[in-house]
């Protein structure tokens, strides 16, 4: 009976591990001529992303996608449009949208570090609506009055290097560090501040064109998928 129960152990198949999913706070700074022409596009958001491993054995590659919503600040202006909203709020934000490669050590260790590769497209995007009360929206009917939206997009590419901490014993998440170069052709865009009312209560757009390369900062909680 101990030979038999030996044997059945023996014969238990370890989960493998086919990705990962992360999400976590993300900090972007504008370089180069992104700098000099909006030295102020820093933005603060989220990031998720979801890696697989494209083999059926373990490899030290994993691809995936990865997205983030990036909040660059909020203007406000009044405006003639509405009595009973007299003030414009003007919401602007980054969308970067890319495919992932990273390749990493097989061997699992306590701090880990990879490279990656990113390509994709960047969204860049100005919304101005009629700033309304917290009551408005708790309506059922509730429609947001949207007056002007500009949005552009742009492709991206760059890379990425980061470092990964096991946060439990059993090895089944972790905290991930990173930072991440990502690099855009001329874009045009609205600078936080390039907004300006008309006679008739509606805002207008100063547009602004440079390269649009950055660094992001992510801070991530990683979960391991294993099957």
């Amino acid at each position: 009976m101990i030979t038999f129960g030996a044997y059945g152990q023996a014969e238990e198949v370890a989960e493998r591990v086919v990705g990962s999913v992360y999400i976590g706070p993300t900090y972007t700074v504008p370089i180069g001529d992104y700098r000099q022409a909006y030295p102020h596009a820093n933005a603060l958001g989220g990031t998720f992303g979801l890696l697989l491993n494209p083999r059926k054995y373990p490899s030290p590659l994993e691809v995936g996608l990865q997205v983030s919503y990036l909040s660059q600040g909020i203007d406000k202006n009044r405006s003639s449009y509405s009595s009973a909203y007299p003030i414009l709020k003007t919401s602007h934000s980054q969308v970067p949208l890319h495919l992932v490669a990273r390749v990493k050590p097989l061997k699992e260790m306590r701090i880990m570090p990879y490279i990656e590769g990113l390509a994709g497209i960047t969204i860049f995007n100005t919304r101005t609506k009629l700033k309304e009360d917290i009551f408005d929206f708790m309506r059922d009917d509730h429609e947001a009055v949207v007056l002007d939206r500009y949005r552009t997009t742009v492709i991206s590419f760059g890379v990425g290097a980061g470092l990964r901490f096991w946060g439990n014993k059993s090895k089944t998440a972790y905290t991930d560090l990173r930072v991440t170069y990502l690099q855009s052709p001329f874009t045009n865009y609205v600078k936080k501040g390039d907004v300006r009312v008309l006679l008739d209560g509606f805002p207008d757009y100063h547009l602004t064109r440079s390269e649009t390369n950055m660094l992001l900062i992510n801070l991530n909680l990683v979960g391991v998928l294993t099957q």
